[in-house]
């Protein structure tokens, strides 16, 4: 794509994707940062595309691991519950392939193992714990009301609980692409662990309706795709 040598006195939303696009191939520049809210918009359709239908909220961010060092919680990108199976989803998104590691695999499938009421238990600590800000307890008040839109938590007289039994959770990967032959991949294939492709993703978003970010957002899925981040030459943009 080529480099504009003006900016538009009124930004649009082609001007927004050209710049991710163009800042994806800068150092320490982390685009599915950037871009979280946007497959969020389409990550409920394209999962029912792929056989999974989800319930609402869709929850970004969700604490699942403690670091036993410091105490501090790592996330997952999303947390989705399944409508028919009532099966909670953890969905970790990847704009660079390179980017993932079996270390973070493993970790993913230890706590999908765990079950769903290990973390939503986890989350009405986080909101208990006095240790932490009040802010902070206060956030995971906002998250525990989502949880209970999703009917997973309830708050009674005791304060909150869990509703759900335990069960295990589902892990569904986000990808441009799928990783190159090697430990990675078969890591992946040795766990069944399930993968959702930038073009398959695009082809989704694409059947789901009209629109301008709708249009865009297929088109640079399937430029993230084909090109990873770094690997166009700069003098390819020069008209």
């Amino acid at each position: 794509m080529r480099r504009r040598e003006k900016t538009n006195e009124y930004p649009t939303v082609t001007d927004l994707f050209y710049l991710l696009n163009r800042w994806r191939h800068l150092p320490s520049y982390q685009l599915e940062r950037r871009t979280d809210v946007l497959f969020a918009l389409f990550l409920p359709e394209v999962l029912k595309y792929s056989g999974i239908e989800i319930k609402y909220p869709l929850i970004p961010e969700f604490p699942i691991d403690k670091n036993k060092k410091d105490g501090r919680h790592k996330q997952v990108d999303y947390f989705a519950l399944s409508e028919s199976r009532q099966q909670g989803i953890l969905i970790e998104l990847k704009t660079d392939v390179a980017s993932m590691r079996i270390g973070q695999l493993e970790t993913l499938l230890g706590v999908a193992s765990r079950g769903s009421q290990d973390l939503i238990k986890d989350v009405i600590c986080l909101a208990q714990n006095k240790n932490n800000s009040r802010l902070t307890r206060l956030k995971y008040v906002h998250l525990l009301h989502d949880l209970r839109e999703l009917n997973l938590v309830e708050l009674s007289d005791a304060g909150w609980v869990c509703t759900k039994e335990h069960s295990e959770l589902d892990v569904i990967y986000i990808l441009p692409k799928r990783p190159r032959p090697g430990k990675v991949m078969d890591f992946i294939l040795e766990n069944c662990v399930r993968t959702i492709c930038f073009n398959e993703f695009a082809d989704a978003v694409d059947e789901g309706g009209e629109g301008e970010v709708r249009r865009l957002f297929t088109c640079y899925l399937r430029e993230w795709a084909a090109n990873d981040a770094g690997s166009p030459d700069p003098k390819d943009w020069q008209s």
